[in-house]
């Protein structure tokens, strides 16, 4: 009888526990998640900058052009070129800079995980728990 309830006890504890890590994982991906947006949001918000600043640039080069020779105008458009390639592999190393940081997060997540499980020894219902906890993700 006594072995029973400490069965029952050992169980709960481990429902508790596997109801607390589910819900850590979910506070982790909402915060992956709004880092996202947030990510996204300044992402969209450049792109329109810059677009703008672009717009604004093509007028003024437009206005020079009719009062400039053409070999300034050739220099004009050499130097409009190389701000265009630095600024592509600007946005490249920032798009690779965010894929990594979503990597380095994905791995903290996994990491946390792993040690909140590290404490109690596992049984099957806890690694089919945790199984669906990271297939969702």
């Amino acid at each position: 009888m006594i072995h029973k309830k400490e069965e029952q006890h050992k169980q709960e504890e481990d429902r508790k526990e596997m109801e607390e890590l589910q819900t850590s994982s979910e506070l982790l991906t909402e915060a992956e998640q709004a880092a996202n947006l947030k990510a996204i949001k300044e992402v969209v918000a450049a792109k329109k900058a810059g677009e703008k600043k672009g717009a604004e640039a093509a007028k003024e080069i437009l206005a020079r052009q009719r009062s400039q020779s053409p070999v300034q105008n050739k220099k004009d458009i050499t130097l409009l070129q190389k701000k265009l390639e630095n600024t592509s592999k600007q946005v490249s190393k920032i798009i690779a800079n965010f894929g990594n940081v979503h990597k380095d997060l994905q791995e903290l997540r996994n990491e946390f995980i792993q040690s909140q499980s590290q404490d109690e020894p596992e049984d099957s219902e806890d690694v089919q728990l945790k199984s669906s906890i990271n297939q969702k993700e």
